[in-house]
């Protein structure tokens, strides 16, 4: 199960960069500007009109600058820079950026969805509103006694960090905190957070 929960949350991130758009949109940037584009040492300023996202490069695979720019003028982003580490930080505007983070989360969501309904002693994830904290309610006896309850928390933490690539947290400040919460005492038996480092 876990495996087929990464790829699909891969799977998704790739389909929200590339878009399924069948017309190229018109896009007011060349390769040449777009590569010249600095990212601003705030990436979400609400009082700017737009937003530098930073997409790492294990999710970007080989993309050519062609294929970047395209991708640029195909989702309506004001453009992009190429960064030391092989990620790719695209600038858009606070619109775009909202309209791709509920694109985002609706992922995520209908990823829980489908772990809850591929794992019987799952009975629900839930989450914030900014998917730091997350609860996983299980029946507890039948949940620790299946292959996934010592996995499960990474391919959680994977999707929470998915959405707050997009709501333009840096990946340092990425921060999942995970509560199982036994579904007959209503209890939190568990908790882990990831990255473990930032463990209280």
């Amino acid at each position: 199960m876990t495996l087929l929960f990464r790829t699909a949350v891969l799977g998704a991130s790739l389909l929200l960069l590339t878009g399924c758009a069948a017309n190229t949109l018109e896009s007011s940037v060349s390769p040449s500007t777009a590569e010249a584009i600095a990212p601003t040492s705030n990436p979400v300023d609400e009082t700017l009109e737009t937003v530098d996202i930073t997409i790492p490069a294990s999710l970007l695979g080989d993309l050519t600058d062609d294929e970047l720019y395209q991708m640029v003028a195909d989702q309506g982003y004001v453009g992009y820079a190429r960064n030391p580490d092989g990620s790719v930080t695209y600038r858009m505007s606070l619109a775009k950026r909202d309209e791709t983070l509920q694109s985002a989360a609706m992922s995520v969501e209908g990823a829980f969805a489908a772990m809850a309904s591929s794992e019987p002693s799952i009975l629900a994830i839930t989450h914030s509103d900014d998917f730091r904290s997350i609860t996983i309610e299980v029946n507890q006896e039948a949940f620790e006694a299946t292959d996934s309850a010592s996995l499960i928390g990474v391919d959680v933490a994977l999707s929470a960090t998915f959405y707050q690539m997009y709501d333009g947290v840096a990946a340092q400040d990425y921060l999942a905190k995970i509560d199982y919460l036994d579904a007959d005492s209503q209890v939190v038996y568990r908790s882990e957070t990831f990255p473990p480092e930032v463990a209280n």
